[in-house]
């Protein structure tokens, strides 16, 4: 109930709170927003019986929440939803319905072998396309390029509204299944914008350019902000009487912090399937755990002792605004493995698997009546 407190108290603690706000989304103040009279919303606040039926809407952003918010709403029947972009992004479409892979292996092998080789390919197949756009950044924007006009309307600009200005997993690349966003364009219930906004109006939005977006409802799907105290979000946390301040702790391994015992934590890839890493480090944890129960050990904690500082703390790899605004409340990062933040499915296979204890990590065995438990 309201009012009440409980205790819980652990030997090892795991946090799994993401990296950005959930109650405090990133919101510009946008010029003039006190004179529009219809629903101004951000995609973290959606209200539940919000009714966009026959609704004219503006989504303003570029990024995976408005690739994923537009097909959706089009699905539930609004009028028409406009993204409006201030400057564009990557987007590829996969197949979604069915693989061929999977299906020639499922009839030889059984539906478990299929799936696992299978998904053994894509994951083998994302990193490679990711060290490839790394190697050669104009043959993969390019590529990309390509792939987006393929998708579009033959009369779709674009040069104009799919042309970034960054290379290629500088920033988020969008999956789009099926090619849902730009079906939506075909069926011209959708269309896209490449504007600055100059200001609202009571009903809708002008653009620099001089254009009118009519608006019933506008979402603005303009980014994130990170946790002020990563990874601990809101929770008040003090090691040994010290309080918590995520920039005076190391990253070890992406998912441990120097000086913070007993402790993990889940970030998963910027350029890949999150639960990947989520699975790898909940398997970490527990192969930690029983290492630590079968040889007595009641304590670990990273030591991050003559550790170089990389000059940035951007743990996720990405060139994104809302990264580089609060980067500098992040953990620190090192330059070299294991002190910095991975984004190579294939070699965290190895780290953690197969040598996941490293000389960095400092045990103590238990003192029988001397080994406090995490409070919470």
């Amino acid at each position: 109930e309201k009012g009440q407190t409980t205790t819980y108290e652990c030997q090892y603690l795991m946090f799994n709170t993401g990296y950005y706000q959930y109650e405090n989304p990133y919101i510009p103040d946008f010029p003039g927003q006190g004179n529009y009279k219809g629903v101004f919303l951000h995609p973290q606040h959606w209200p539940e019986d919000l009714d966009y039926k026959n609704k004219k809407i503006v989504v303003i952003g570029s990024g995976a929440t408005a690739a994923t918010l537009i097909p959706a709403l089009v699905d539930g029947g609004c009028a028409k939803v406009t993204q409006l972009q201030r400057s564009p992004s990557y987007f590829v479409s996969r197949d979604n319905q069915g693989d061929w892979f999977y299906g020639f292996l499922r009839p030889i092998l059984g539906d478990s072998i299929a799936y696992f080789l299978n998904r053994c390919r894509y994951i083998f197949m994302g990193q490679v396309f990711f060290e490839y756009t790394q190697r050669f950044p104009k043959s993969a924007r390019k590529l990309v390029r390509d792939g987006i006009r393929e998708q579009c309307p033959k009369d779709f600009d674009v040069d104009v509204h799919f042309k970034p200005k960054y290379g290629v997993w500088e920033q988020r690349v969008c999956l789009v299944p099926d090619g849902d966003f730009f079906q939506c364009l075909h069926q011209g219930k959708a269309d896209v914008v490449t504007d600055e906004i100059q200001g609202f109006v009571e009903n809708g939005i002008r653009t620099k350019s001089g254009q009118f977006l009519e608006a019933d409802i506008v979402v603005s799907a303009t980014g994130l902000s990170l946790q002020q105290n990563f990874p601990m979000s809101t929770v008040d946390v003090d090691v040994d009487g010290v309080k918590y301040n995520a920039p005076e702790h190391f990253l070890y391994r992406g998912c441990m912090l120097s000086g913070v015992p007993n402790f993990m934590f889940t970030l998963g890839y910027s350029n890949a399937g999150w639960t990947l890493k989520a699975d790898l480090v909940s398997k970490y944890f527990c192969d930690m755990i029983n290492h630590c129960e079968s040889r007595g050990l009641g304590r670990f904690c990273p030591n991050a002792k003559g550790v170089e500082q990389a000059p940035d703390s951007n743990i996720l790899g990405l060139e994104s605004g809302y990264l580089k605004r609060t980067q500098h409340r992040m953990p620190k990062q090192g330059i070299t493995q294991p002190w910095v933040q991975s984004h190579n499915v294939l070699k965290d296979y190895w780290r953690y698997k197969i040598m996941p204890f490293g000389s960095e990590i400092e045990f103590e065995h238990t003192v029988k009546g001397n080994n406090p438990k995490a409070r919470l």
